[in-house]
């Protein structure tokens, strides 16, 4: 039995496609319409990484705000907008 991958290099020697990119985008579409649940998956997975950079992307900003303008601990975390206010307002320059 061939290897996915033999069939992938069989794929493009037949010249229906030019790259291995563009098989797998199309086994991926493929898989996508016999499977639509997984659509489902891979979106809740996309927004929880963007709300997990978010995260870390706020936690670092309030380490160099507190750095740089010498708040040890606020007694309330600091939104990302209050935080991008003080950035406007040159605190962190």
């Amino acid at each position: 039995m061939a290897s996915t991958e033999d069939e992938i290099k069989s794929l493009i020697r037949s010249k229906r496609y030019s790259s291995r990119e563009e098989v797998i985008s199309d086994a991926i579409e493929a898989l996508l319409m016999k499977k639509p649940e997984l659509k489902k998956e891979i979106a809740s997975e996309s927004l929880r990484d963007m709300k997990n950079a978010e995260r870390r992307l706020k936690k670092d900003r309030m380490t160099i705000l507190e750095s740089y303008i010498g708040i040890l601990k606020p007694s309330k975390s600091l939104t990302s907008e209050e935080i991008l206010d003080l950035e406007e307002d040159n605190w962190l320059y």
